[in-house]
């Protein structure tokens, strides 16, 4: 089984700076989709050019949008794919504030692959009339998804492993552990 920083690793040989958070966007996408914890939330997940309640309206800072599956409530993730070293500032998040303060979002989730955040930023989330929850690295690190990635041809996908086919997710609480393995690779057969 790989590691989410083995399949970071390998994003971050992609040539662009567009390429590496276009290809995590769409992993965020499968990690919503696949986590037990989250794909109990929410029952539909979109990438933000796909969102059919987009309405024709530019990215101005939201790359997904996720349904909750028991209220029909939309929450808009951001996803921010920076070098572990990078500090996180309020200016990175501005934008994504500004487009998910708005209806229909009733709550927010930002991703960062960095941990360190500086003070303006720390200090924006609090206090908001939409609720903002962080995801970092290490609550990626414990979703049972195998992270082993190959890198044939194709378009990135991911895949249940053999022993997931065979049984639902179990539920995880907020302090539960997820045991279950799904595999993720890139492209071909």
């Amino acid at each position: 089984m790989g590691s989410i920083n083995d399949v970071m690793e390998a994003f971050r040989r992609a040539p662009t700076n567009y390429d590496r958070g276009a290809l995590f966007e769409r992993l965020m996408l499968r990690y919503f989709q696949l986590d037990p914890a989250l794909s109990q939330q929410y029952e539909q997940v979109w990438l933000w050019s796909d969102w059919p309640d987009r309405k024709g309206k530019p990215d101005t800072g939201i790359d997904l949008v996720a349904r909750e599956r028991d209220t029909g409530d939309y929450t808009a993730i951001q996803c921010k794919f920076y070098e572990p070293t990078h500090t996180l500032a309020k200016g990175d998040i501005d934008s994504f504030f500004t487009a998910s303060g708005k209806k229909p979002f009733t709550n927010r989730v930002i991703i960062s692959t960095t941990d360190k955040w500086g003070k303006n930023a720390e200090d924006a989330l609090g206090d908001q009339h939409t609720p903002v929850q962080r995801i970092g690295m290490a609550d990626i690190a414990e979703s049972p998804i195998d992270w082993e990635i190959a890198w044939p041809q194709g378009e990135l996908s991911v895949e249940l492993s053999p022993a997931e086919k065979n049984q639902p997710h179990p539920p995880r609480s907020r302090q539960g552990s997820r045991s279950t393995p799904i595999s993720i690779r890139r492209g071909g057969c």
